[in-house]
């Protein structure tokens, strides 16, 4: 197909498609130009700019792209400036490399300063970071794999993870390895632990989920503490809980999932502070725990205060 030139327009708007598409050979360009985004969708508004060009032969077609975004709105959510930069290629395999960098996302609670993806590789051999910087949350982290056409099959690591949250920072303390199998649509997910000042939180085994699966996750410590930002200036919560997950599901028999889930805390102690006066509520024991079997859900819980009282019950 021979067609040199095909253009849309959209108000001040316009894309432009220009050059060939032959037999063999492919040569085609598109220009985007987007002055005035606004109200083009209800809520939107921004301008675009751009380059799409698609190359090389229809066996080995090679696709490459620079866009830009800037002033972009949508209802509460606005993005300050949006590059995209790509070149991808693809013959016996897809390799290539393509660059995201966002900055100033804004919207009510929200403040993110910049967010660049960057991936590059190939089917055999590739890696992607993320960066985030900004408020409630930042952080990075690494995806590094390869993927096996004939298997269907991906392998690779996640590592050089951590995120800054408003319970303080979480970060990796191993790399995961993960394994997907597209043929038996099933993810398995290596032993990993996710460590807080306040927590820790673990994964003992490797989960493999699909269909069926079972998941198995300890929390090795969770201190109160980690509470305290959410919790009015009149309430005050120490002491240490640990625990644990263990879920077994399988989505090709009828009934609910099977598992069970315990907790136990140490130290606990809650002080209310009213008409100026500090009542505390100390817990010898603060036992907690839920089961579900056969479609029937258990729950338990066995309290022990430090003045003698104790409290033991249990409910279906």
């Amino acid at each position: 197909m021979d067609d040199p030139r095909a253009s849309s327009e959209l108000g001040p708007n316009s894309a432009e498609v220009k050059g060939e598409l032959g037999v063999k050979d492919l040569n085609l360009d598109a220009t985007i130009n987007a002055p005035g985004l606004d109200n083009a969708l209800p809520g939107l508004g921004g301008t675009a700019k751009g380059l799409v060009k698609v190359r090389g032969t229809v066996e080995a077609p090679q696709l490459l792209a620079d866009i830009t975004a800037r002033g972009l709105r949508w209802q509460e959510l606005s993005v300050a400036q949006v590059r995209v930069e790509g070149d991808i290629k693809s013959t016996d395999q897809i390799a290539g490399k393509l660059d995201v960098r966002v900055e100033q996302i804004s919207q009510p609670d929200v403040n993110i300063n910049l967010v660049t993806l960057n991936a590059k590789g190939s089917e055999k051999q590739h890696e992607l970071q993320l960066r985030i910087q900004g408020e409630p949350v930042s952080g990075q982290l690494n995806l590094a794999g390869s993927f096996d056409r004939k298997e269907e099959r991906w392998k690779g690591t996640l590592s050089n993870t951590r995120f800054q949250t408003p319970v303080g920072p979480w970060s990796l303390t191993r790399d995961i390895a993960l394994d997907y199998r597209n043929k038996e649509q099933k993810i398995s997910i290596g032993p990993h632990c996710w460590l807080n000042p306040n927590a820790e939180l673990c994964v003992p085994q490797t989960i493999d989920a699909g269909a069926e699966g079972r998941a198995v996750v300890n929390l090795n410590r969770f201190d109160l503490a980690m509470l305290k930002p959410f919790m009015p200036e009149t309430t005050q919560a120490s002491g240490i809980f640990t625990g644990k997950a263990d879920v077994a599901w399988d989505t090709t028999k009828e009934g609910l999932p099977q598992g069970s889930i315990t907790l136990s805390g140490r130290n606990v102690q809650v002080t209310q502070t009213v008409n100026d006066a500090a009542l505390p509520v100390a817990f010898q024991t603060l036992n907690l725990t839920a089961e579900l079997r056969n479609n029937r859900a258990e729950l338990g819980w066995t309290i022990r205060l430090t003045i003698t009282a104790s409290l033991m019950d249990r409910c279906r």
